[in-house]
């Protein structure tokens, strides 16, 4: 007994029409990087918003710290300043004072603060 061959395309179609033209392969090709390009781009901003959650939510922290040591001090320790120095790096500038509460840098979670 012969074993029948089983051709490798379909004699109905020419050897020519096998595959994908180079236009169909640019197409889809094309498709995939828009795709891909999307993704980094989406990953990316999921990055920068938890980054940016990070650092309000150590700010605050920082911020609710402070009020908590301004409120153990005694009354008269907290005085007001008759000579408040003013920073000029704000649209409106904020005014503090250098003498009881001079600025402080502090490095919380790897994020430096302005001060």
């Amino acid at each position: 007994m012969k074993k029948a061959k089983i051709p490798f395309y379909s004699k109905k179609t020419s050897p020519a029409n096998r595959g994908l033209s180079l236009v169909e392969m640019l197409v889809a090709l094309s498709l995939l990087s828009v795709g891909a390009l999307s993704f980094f781009g989406v990953f990316g901003g999921i990055a920068r918003g938890v980054q940016n959650a990070k650092a309000r939510s150590l700010a605050a922290n920082l911020c609710q710290e402070q009020v908590q040591i301004l409120k153990q001090k005694n009354y008269y320790r907290v005085m007001v300043t008759t000579a408040p120095v003013f920073d000029l790096r704000f649209s409106t500038p904020v005014p503090y004072d250098t003498s009881y509460f001079p600025p402080e840098t502090v490095l919380e979670g790897e994020l430096p603060s302005p001060g």
